[in-house]
């Protein structure tokens, strides 16, 4: 082999080519691996996003539906307040039961309270036995109706 400067320059020309090659493909891989990556944490923040867009409707909806229930609960409440007899303030007491039946996450010890002491069978009470009430019992009744409260138990 000749030593001559053309081919030094040759083999130093082929081994740079080469080095550039290993160096070109290192670096795509490189690159590679960024875009990948950030591939991966857009797609993490996407579904961040979408979890936090799905808790806040949650949150919205359960809003929304506590104010539905105690616009519910402060009708009931309007109509045995403007009930001029004991029976008609009875059946009330059984719609407030039914009230209480479909969402008992709202029984706290206040409510539980009430409808101990005005059960379910309050009406059928008042309309064939009216003789054990005095005539106090409707305005005891709307002074205690006053005390029912939408508060969800902390436990559900």
């Amino acid at each position: 082999m000749d030593w001559s400067q053309v081919s030094v320059g040759a083999i130093a020309g082929g081994v740079g080519y080469w080095l550039l090659g290993v160096l070109k493909t290192w670096f795509e891989h490189l690159l590679e691996q960024r875009k990948q990556q950030a591939a991966e944490e857009r797609m993490i923040r996407a579904e961040q996003r979408e979890e936090a867009r799905k808790e806040t409707e949650r949150k919205q909806a359960e809003a929304d539906r506590v104010k539905q229930d105690q616009a519910t609960l402060l009708m009931y409440k309007t109509q045995l307040k403007g009930s001029t007899d004991l029976p008609t303030a009875a059946s009330v007491v059984r719609d407030i039961h039914s009230f209480f039946i479909k969402r008992p996450h709202y029984l706290n010890p206040t409510n539980r309270a009430f409808l101990e002491k005005y059960p379910d069978n309050f009406h059928d009470r008042v309309c064939f036995a009216p003789g054990q009430f005095d005539p106090a019992a409707l305005d005891e009744l709307k002074r205690a109706v006053e005390s029912l409260q939408i508060r969800p138990n902390p436990k559900s």
